[in-house]
């Protein structure tokens, strides 16, 4: 499902309004219909300026085991935006402050501040728990990408 980009911003506005005060949870999945990771990647360090240059169709894949194995992944759109939905399996606990998303540069993304290709890191923060029609959804916010080689 392709989400329109002003619609992903205002939904990433209103999660992001809803901030846990605590980053790291513990998470027992069952009690979720599905999990949301969304972000925003762009041409710039250390943080999106207003600006920046959005990164479009990058790999972001989200990993809780420290890259080892990837919980799900999405292409930015056209403005730098990513989603990642995942669906929740039946009685497992997820750790979420080891959660981090991973974006691997490709030569022709036309940003003079990165290395051509490289990879870049973003922790992932638990912004909250939201009520959908399927259920609740555990949605997880990047802040920044930092390169990390």
């Amino acid at each position: 499902m392709v989400i329109p980009s002003s619609l992903l911003l205002i939904a990433f506005a209103l999660v992001a309004s809803t901030l846990v005060a605590n980053s790291e949870l513990l998470v027992n999945l069952s009690k979720l219909a599905r999990l949301e990771a969304i972000g925003h990647l762009t041409c710039s360090i250390p943080s999106p300026l207003p600006q920046a240059q959005p990164l479009t169709k990058v790999k972001v894949t989200l990993t809780c085991n420290g890259g080892r194995s990837a919980l799900g992944e999405a292409l930015t759109n056209t403005n730098g935006f990513f989603q990642v939905i995942i669906s929740v399996i039946d009685s497992v606990l997820l750790d979420t402050s080891n959660c981090a998303a991973y974006a691997k540069l490709r030569p022709g993304l036309n940003c003079t501040l990165f290395p051509p290709t490289g990879t870049l890191r973003s922790a992932v923060n638990v912004l909250g728990i939201v009520d959908s029609v399927s259920g609740p959804v555990l949605v997880l916010g990047s802040p920044p990408f930092r390169l990390i080689n």
